[in-house]
């Protein structure tokens, strides 16, 4: 897990269609990061 500011989540357009993915960040080192939607993650049947 890494904490990252609310503000620097963007959606991720690429992503829509997908439930499970809410936005996409970037990380200090250069990285990029989903982020997951847990409540959907833990709808999931």
């Amino acid at each position: 897990m890494v904490d990252v500011a609310k503000s620097s989540i963007r959606s991720d357009p690429a992503h829509r269609e997908q439930d499970l993915v809410s936005g996409i960040c970037s990380l200090a080192d250069g990285k990029t990061m989903l982020v997951f939607d847990c409540a959907q993650i833990l709808n999931q049947s």
